[in-house]
């Protein structure tokens, strides 16, 4: 069934599909232009949908059409990122970015509680930006979560910590032993997140 994990999943594929390749030719979002992102996004998405899940949006009209509907959704949002690029002096440097899973290069966020207990965080960052000052060796920081639906930021929630996840990613990063190897800086500074 096209759930709304599915279809989450699906536009995340997408997205780390293009920023790999992207990254394979040696380019930085900036570097392509709206038209061409769009048209890569909708490459990907032709290419990803009989593939994603054994066929899952095409066994059925409604799927297909679902499939459609998602990379749409996607050009449009790459148009909107691609084209605040000019202003924006962060660049993409990797998505999909796990830590202290099986698979992560990164590990955990270990917190800890105190008496000989700890908190170890982990999961997935769907984008880490990163903007590089010419005369330091660290590197500012921002996470950008993915959303298909417009939620806005509850600053009731924050401040009681039920809306931390966004800046726990920030702790993540933050707190890397080396961060050398997989984000090219020797440190990692919290700037913000989208």
């Amino acid at each position: 069934e096209v759930d709304r994990r599915e279809r989450g999943s699906f536009q995340h594929e997408i997205l780390k599909e293009f920023h790999r390749r992207l990254q394979a030719q040696g380019q930085r979002w900036r570097d392509v232009s709206t038209a061409e992102a769009r048209a890569l996004v909708c490459r990907i998405g032709n290419e990803l949908t009989p593939a994603f899940r054994g066929g899952l949006f095409l066994a059925s009209a409604s799927g297909r059409f679902t499939a459609r509907t998602l990379v749409e959704a996607l050009e449009q949002l790459m148009e909107a990122l691609i084209g605040w690029a000019e202003q924006y002096r962060f660049d993409p440097h990797a998505v999909e970015v796990s830590f202290g899973l099986k698979e992560s290069p990164l590990p955990a966020w270990r917190i800890d509680l105190g008496e000989g207990h700890a908190l170890r965080l982990r999961g997935r960052i769907d984008r880490v930006d990163l903007c590089r000052a010419a005369d330091s060796d660290a590197a500012l920081a921002v996470i950008v979560d993915y959303k298909s639906r417009g939620r806005p930021f509850d600053t009731v929630k924050l401040r009681h910590g039920l809306e931390l996840q966004l800046l726990a990613y920030l702790g993540v990063l933050s707190h890397l032993a080396d961060p050398q190897g997989e984000f090219k800086a020797a440190r990692l500074v919290p700037a913000g997140v989208f």
